[in-house]
């Protein structure tokens, strides 16, 4: 802890901005205020509520004009939510940081930090809970939803920090984590970022302040992105690489899903990952992602993760099960917000009959999607809002002669009825919409609820 308050120490931050109220500008308030007493503005486009201890030595600034004259101020703390315009970021660029920022000039060295379009937080928690399960002192943070600086108090010189970082967390990073995790790469966050080649360096932040002590995993061919543009001005030490492909990483083998540490000969531990309660192969190379990280930081031994990977529990949202109804089997995979996660869950899950695709359009390609559809046996592909609309037309232009029985929602009254009536018993409907929520949910967590608290009030559990 003493490593991240003597930053602000080390500083002369009289006045400090906390840019965006949300979650984390909440757990930013509560550091400063115990650790760093000063002047605070907190700046916010929505209205702001706080309490009477919470108002002290504070400043509101919300509406239209939050963002107005942010260069008064000795530092600013960005939400990673907030996307600043170019006219307004470039003045202000050297007093701007974010919690993770902080946190990993602090840490990095403590760090293992995982980044990718998908594949996140199941890698996180999994690395986590193998840590834990084992006797290590590990905290997850992050992205997860776990805000770093509110889970400050439970970090000494002895704790693993397993964080999760997205690409708007990596944005404005000056230090990398000692271990870094690239899982993957697919196109996303274009409103945000403006262009893939800016999402695509936002991730590579995870690597790019590395030094020679340092760690970095890596799905094959990510460095690609890198290595043929010689006109990013990215430099970049890979002290020790840990390639993962289709057959093999560093320290496994794997065969048919089973997994056998290398060098250890006939009878060695295997773990069988149709054992295991993760599903697909996406999950399949989270875990080996998972199984690397730990083997890095602590030199765990295959046999010592074998059981916890076994007594993981799947999170919500993620090729969640909500169970059998009527004899319809039904699966929330509301995180599927790009076309790749809901390839891979149609692969995933067995028997999908049903699927529902769509929701706000970020304008990516669908070719690949609609191809995986039309191929699959899905027999009822129900679409819903704009995203949904341009997936309806690409699927009949691209296939005119498929057979699926095509319904459209604008939103989502009456679309998970008509999905339950549709499906056959004995078959599963599959939520994985390959799209954001914002055209009728907060977030795709709102989603996956909305979808899971319909089925289980309406529809009778066998």
């Amino acid at each position: 802890m003493n490593r991240l308050i003597n930053i602000f120490k080390n500083g002369t931050y009289n006045h400090i901005c906390i840019l965006g109220f949300g979650r984390e500008g909440k757990s930013t308030l509560a550091f400063l205020k115990e650790h760093h007493p000063c002047r605070i503005t907190i700046a916010d486009e929505s209205q702001v509520t706080l309490d009477d201890a919470e108002c002290q030595h504070v400043e509101l600034r919300t509406g239209a004009h939050y963002l107005d004259d942010l260069n008064r101020f000795d530092l600013i703390i960005k939400s990673p939510g907030i996307s600043l315009p170019p006219e307004i970021e470039n003045p202000i660029r050297e007093k701007l940081t974010s919690q993770a920022a902080l946190f990993l000039q602090a840490f990095h060295k403590q760090i293992i930090g995982i980044t990718g379009t998908k594949g996140k937080s199941t890698t996180s928690s999994l690395t986590c809970h193998i840590l834990k399960e084992n006797g290590y002192d590990a905290v997850l943070v992050g992205n997860i939803g776990i805000p770093p600086l509110s889970m400050l108090s439970a970090i000494n010189e002895a704790s693993i920090i397993v964080c999760e970082l997205s690409a708007q967390q990596l944005y404005d990073v000056k230090h990398s984590p000692h271990i870094a995790l690239f899982l993957n790469l697919f196109s996303d966050h274009i409103d945000y970022f403006g262009t893939m080649e800016r999402y695509g360096m936002a991730k590579y932040n995870i690597l790019r302040f590395q030094d020679a002590d340092d760690l970095f995993i890596y799905l094959s061919g990510l460095l690609h992105f890198v290595r043929n543009d010689e006109n990013r001005n990215f430099s970049y030490t890979l002290a020790r690489p840990i390639e993962i492909t289709k057959y093999e990483s560093l320290h496994f083998d794997y065969d048919n899903e089973q997994v056998t540490e290398k060098g250890r000969g006939g009878g060695a531990p295997v773990l069988d990952f149709k054992k295991t309660p993760l599903k697909g192969g996406h999950n399949f190379i989270n875990m080996l992602f998972a199984l690397e990280a730990v083997k890095a930081a602590v030199s765990l031994p295959l046999e010592k993760m074998i059981s916890a990977v076994y007594s993981f529990h799947t999170l919500s949202n993620r090729l969640e099960y909500v169970g059998v109804f009527g004899g319809k089997h039904f699966y929330n995979d509301s995180i599927a917000t790009v076309p790749e996660a809901a390839i891979a869950a149609l692969q995933a899950i067995e028997n999908v009959q049903t699927i529902i695709l769509g929701g706000y359009d970020r304008g990516v390609d669908l070719t690949n999607l609609m191809t995986a559809v039309a191929e699959s046996p899905v027999s009822n592909v129900i679409f819903t809002g704009p995203s949904g609309k341009r997936m309806m037309e690409t699927l009949n232009t691209l296939f005119p002669k498929h057979e699926k029985e095509i319904f459209y929602f604008e939103h989502y009254d009456g679309l998970i009825e008509k999905a339950a009536t549709v499906t056959p018993p004995g078959s599963a409907c599959l939520l994985s919409p390959a799209s954001p929520s914002f055209d009728s949910f907060q977030n795709f967590e709102q989603r996956g609820m909305f979808f899971k608290d319909w089925i289980k009030c309406n529809l009778a559990q066998i």
